[in-house]
């Protein structure tokens, strides 16, 4: 041997191979909805909206956020103009998933956000048996007029596609909506 060998290894080799780190955050949730046996794009869907949600917060780690987190997150999606109506719900679902399943941390439904519109957020009582629910009765009683709700939608489809009879000897040509 020179000196300039390198000293043999004294400890043995071992042949197996290092263990596999463990599965990301994102992988986790796949896996999860993959044993409730979601469809792909429902998937896809939970995956978009666990990613926004951390890209929201600036790249940080579920684990450190919580509800106050996850409702500035679905109120800023609210309050986007582009944003569609099922986004807030597709997105409050995957996030409480995401809590539940993945992170085995669930998260309290009554301090989020209510999907639907023209509710106040956040405004919603805890349950009665919630033994963290804090709050006053004095707050709770204090009644709140709600403004008028539009016509829900799928009754807007409905009044636009009712059917009209075709009269060719009409000027308009219907004779009018069939009850």
């Amino acid at each position: 041997m020179f000196p300039s060998d390198p000293a043999p290894d004294a400890t043995p080799r071992s042949d197996t191979p290092p263990s596999p780190r463990p599965p990301k955050l994102l992988e986790r949730l796949r896996d999860a909805l993959r044993t409730r046996q979601v469809s792909d794009a429902s998937i896809g869907r939970h995956v978009h909206w666990a990613t926004q949600y951390i890209l929201f917060h600036g790249r940080r780690h579920p684990q450190e956020l919580n509800e106050d987190h996850v409702r500035e997150f679905l109120q800023q999606l609210a309050a986007r103009p582009e944003a569609a109506p099922d986004w807030s719900a597709s997105a409050r679902q995957a996030l409480l998933l995401l809590y539940a399943e993945v992170l085995e941390r669930p998260l309290k439904e009554y301090l989020l956000p209510s999907p639907a519109a023209g509710r106040p957020q956040g405004s919603a009582e805890p349950p009665a048996g919630d033994p963290t629910a804090g709050g006053s009765a004095a707050a709770a009683s204090s009644p709140s007029a709600a403004p008028p709700q539009p016509p829900r939608l799928l009754n807007q489809v409905r009044d636009l596609l009712q059917v009209r009879h075709y009269y060719p000897g009409k000027k308009d040509g219907h004779v009018g909506r069939v009850s």
